[in-house]
């Protein structure tokens, strides 16, 4: 008997495939696989956007830490006291 290693690979993508895909159903708390992939297309697109969101000049998004935050303004209001 001879083994095509292709098939094999096949039949393991097929099994790591199903078994995400079951992951995201139980996350998702969903009923069907179209249903499942409906969801995660609609949230890697948000994702996406947010991302052009976050990069736009102006969007106010800032990913500097709560304490730099704190340090910064702490360091204008020492500026502008009169």
């Amino acid at each position: 008997m001879i083994i095509h290693s292709n098939n094999i690979d096949r039949h393991n993508k097929e099994i790591i495939g199903l078994c995400i895909l079951k992951g995201a159903m139980k996350i998702a708390e969903t009923d069907t696989k179209k249903e499942t992939v409906k969801i995660a297309l609609e949230e890697i697109i948000k994702t996406g956007l947010r991302h052009k969101l976050r990069e736009m000049p102006g969007s106010g998004a800032t990913e500097i830490s709560l304490t730099e935050m704190k340090r910064l303004r702490s360091k204008r209001d020492r500026q502008h006291k009169v």
